[in-house]
């Protein structure tokens, strides 16, 4: 007998395909309203999903607005002395950015 499956992995899965197929191929981030999400817990592990089939060295997390997740590398002066409070400004800009093109 085969492994029994997961509802919550196949859930997930499902999930970073539909995430997958609204990021742009060249994107480095994207948002979603929070409206939108279920379960932030499962749109976050799909959007970790998402990151290691594109390479991204993946961020997420969630505001009162949305949902978002990004590509670290790409964070303008981001690097291993950069503080979290830097990278935070960024990915709210980014963040602002993305639920503007949403509308």
């Amino acid at each position: 007998m085969g492994r029994p499956i997961s509802l919550e992995d196949r859930r997930t899965t499902d999930l970073a395909d539909a995430i997958a197929n609204r990021i742009a191929p060249d994107a480095t981030y994207f948002a979603a309203p929070i409206s939108e999400v279920d379960s932030t817990a499962r749109w976050r592990r799909a959007a970790r999903l998402v990151g290691r089939r594109r390479g991204w060295k993946t961020r997420t997390g969630v505001t009162e607005l949305c949902v978002w997740m990004a590509d670290e590398r790409s964070l303008d002066g981001c690097g291993p002395t950069t503080t979290d409070a830097e990278v935070t400004h960024q990915l709210e800009r980014m963040i602002e950015t993305a639920l503007r093109n949403y509308d």
